[in-house]
C-alpha cells in the first residue's frame, strides 16, 4: 500500500515504454525465477525521494480503460494529475523515460515549459542512441526515440553536455 513520504527531498517522474507498466520502476527485480528488491525503490526510500511512476491507460490496473492514441494526449492527461507536486519549488524533480516513454516525457516537457512551470532538474533517457553518433556508425536504424532526444535537447539544452551542432 502506498504511503506518502514526509518531507520529500526529490520527486522522480517515471515514464515506462509503450508496452510496459509502472511496475518496471516500482516492482521487484526479477532474475530468472528469483525476485529481488528494487534498487530504485530502496534508494528512493533512503534518499527521501518520491517515485511517481506513470501507469498508462490500458495497462495493468487500468487495463479496462481505453488506450490514449497520441503522446501529446497522454502527456495532457498526465500533467493535471502530477501538476501540483511538480509546482512545489522546494522539492526538485527529475524525469526518467524509457523507449516510447521518451516521447511522452518530451511532450510533458513541452507542456511544462508552455505553462511556465518549474522545469525538472534532470531528464534521464534510456533505450535510444546518442545523437552525437553518426548514423553510419550505428548498428541499427535511426530510431524515433533518438529523434525525441534530439528535439528535447534542441529545446531544452540544459539537459545535455553534448554541443547543439550534433543535433542537426
Amino acid at each position: 500500500m502506498y504511503k506518502p513520504l514526509d518531507k520529500v527531498r526529490l520527486r522522480i517522474l517515471c515514464f515506462p515504454s509503450a508496452g510496459s507498466a509502472e511496475n518496471i520502476y516500482t516492482g521487484p527485480a526479477v532474475r530468472g525465477t528469483r525476485r529481488e528488491p528494487n534498487k530504485l525503490v530502496s534508494w528512493a526510500k533512503d534518499a527521501r525521494a518520491e517515485i511517481l511512476a506513470i501507469q498508462y491507460p490500458g495497462r495493468e490496473q487500468r487495463r479496462k480503460e481505453p488506450f490514449i492514441k497520441t503522446c501529446q494526449a497522454m502527456a495532457a492527461a498526465i500533467l493535471p494529475v502530477v501538476q501540483e507536486k511538480l509546482k512545489e519549488e522546494d522539492v526538485p524533480y527529475v524525469l526518467i523515460a524509457h523507449s516510447c516513454g521518451n516521447w511522452i516525457a518530451y511532450e510533458m516537457l513541452c507542456l511544462i515549459k508552455t505553462m511556465a512551470m518549474p522545469m525538472p532538474s534532470m531528464f534521464f533517457v534510456s533505450c535510444m542512441a546518442s545523437p552525437d553518433i553518426a548514423a553510419s556508425a550505428k548498428v541499427y536504424e535511426f530510431s524515433i526515440s533518438a529523434l525525441v532526444f534530439c528535439k528535447a535537447v534542441k529545446y531544452f539544452p540544459q539537459y545535455s553536455s553534448i554541443p547543439l551542432q550534433h543535433y542537426a
